[in-house]
């Protein structure tokens, strides 16, 4: 065998080596090239998301607020049952749906503190009339 054609045999073994590796790596950057897009789409969703979130979170104080404000009124008209007088009731139930109104609360809302009012108008004074 010519000391030429192994030479030859050695480079040829040698590159085809070389081009392995140098196919590992393109591989293994295409492949991390596709990490950092997928891992930027995901970021993208995320920030979507928390978007989202940040209107839920607002929304969910504000029907907590609204929830406070019937629930003081509740209190409020729990207040009727120490009440002196017929009329004292009353006036507590009255304010008590001014201040309703005032709040903005929703007509449902309203007409069952009322009734609420009411039925403690007619426990505390079952003989006025006044609740009926």
């Amino acid at each position: 065998m010519n000391p030429m054609d192994e030479v030859n045999r050695r480079l040829q073994k040698d590159m085809q080596e070389r081009q392995k590796v140098i196919d590992h790596i393109t591989e293994n950057r295409r492949k991390a090239e596709q990490v950092l897009i997928e891992q930027r789409d995901y970021l993208k969703e995320i920030s979507a998301d928390v978007k989202g979130i940040n209107e839920i979170i607002a929304l969910v104080r504000k029907n907590n607020e609204i929830n406070e404000q019937t629930f003081q009124l509740l209190q409020e008209v729990l207040t009727i049952i120490t009440a002196e007088t017929p009329e004292e009731a009353n006036n507590i139930l009255g304010n008590v749906v001014e201040t309703a109104n005032k709040a903005n609360e929703t007509w449902g809302t309203i007409q069952a503190i009322i009734s609420y009012g009411k039925m403690l108008g007619k426990l505390t004074f079952p003989e006025s009339g006044l609740f009926d």
